[in-house]
This record gives structure tokens, C-alpha cells and sequence, in this order.
């Protein structure tokens, strides 16, 4: 049991921890909206990682072979999107500027955006994101072969199981 909390403590500090893309829009977030409507996109970000948490403990061996099924797939297009979004943000800093070095388009001002609408847009951003949907693919993936090793090793070592009469192995 206690290496259970470890692990599962080991695996959220892992994902929690490193400062990624969502966790830098929420500081951006934080520092043009306020704390409010960064703390809700904090949700946001949470439940997703609630939930990719929940699938990994519950149907984790079921979705394991599903993925791995369709890993080569989810790569390229996992690449196609970052190469795709590579080139929009690329594309401000390829147009012409004007000669006093002023851009050739004005800023404004960030327009509000409201704790709902930050939920929604983090939520969305976590769950599409590629190292958040990597991460607890591993984690499955993992977990799955952990159990399978444990089944294994039981079924090796001879370990006492009831029968269905009740008396002794089965």
C-alpha cells in the first residue's frame, strides 16, 4: 500500500512540477487577468490531469493495447499539429518591418478574459496537450506491465488461490 502512495505521489510531483506550456500560459494568464482568473484555469488544468489520472488507474489495461495500436499514427499527427502551429507563431516575425524599426502591426492591449472562459481554454489546451496525453499513455502503458509482471511472478512462485469449492488451490 505504501509503495502505492509513493508512486502515485512520485507521478504527480512528475507532471505537476515541470514548468510547461500550460503552466506558462497561467503565469501569463496570472500576470495580464489576475489570480482569479488564473486560478481558474489552474482548475481546468487540474481536471484534466484528474481525469487522465482516473483512466490510468481504472481502464488503464484496457487502453494500453489501444494505444499502442494507434501509436504510430498519434506521432504523425502529433507532429503534423506541432509543425503546423510552429509555423503561426513563426509567421509574425516574418513580416516586414518598417525601417525606424516599429512593427508593421500596432499592439493593443490583451482583451479580458473571464475565469469561465479560462477554465474552458486550459481545460482544452491540457487535454490536447502532447506531453500531458504522453505522459499518462507512459504512465498506463507502465502501470499495465507492472501488472502483468505481478500476475506473472504470482503464477510463477505457485501462490495459494482459492478454488471455487473453497478448499485450497485451485
Amino acid at each position: 500500500m505504501t509503495a502505492a502512495l509513493l508512486a502515485g505521489v512520485a507521478a504527480g510531483y512528475a507532471i505537476a512540477i515541470p514548468v510547461g506550456a500550460i503552466a506558462a500560459y497561467l503565469l501569463t494568464l496570472g500576470s495580464q487577468q489576475g489570480w482569479r482568473t488564473a486560478a481558474a484555469g489552474g482548475l481546468g488544468a487540474a481536471l484534466v490531469d484528474g481525469l487522465y489520472a482516473a483512466v490510468a488507474v481504472f481502464v488503464g489495461a484496457l487502453v494500453a493495447p489501444a494505444i499502442a495500436a494507434v501509436a504510430q499514427p498519434l506521432r504523425w499527427g502529433s507532429a503534423v499539429v506541432l509543425v503546423g502551429l510552429a509555423l503561426w507563431l513563426v509567421r509574425p516575425a516574418l513580416r516586414p518591418r518598417e525601417p525606424d524599426g516599429a512593427s508593421a502591426v500596432p499592439r493593443r492591449a490583451a482583451p479580458r478574459t473571464s475565469p469561465g472562459r479560462a477554465f474552458a481554454t486550459v481545460f482544452a489546451l491540457t487535454l490536447v496537450n502532447p506531453a500531458t496525453v504522453i505522459y499518462f499513455a507512459a504512465l498506463v502503458a507502465g502501470s499495465t506491465i507492472s501488472a502483468s509482471a505481478l500476475i506473472h511472478r504470482c503464477g510463477e512462485r505457485g501462490v495459494e488461490r482459492e478454488s471455487p469449492s473453497g478448499r485450497g488451490r485451485s
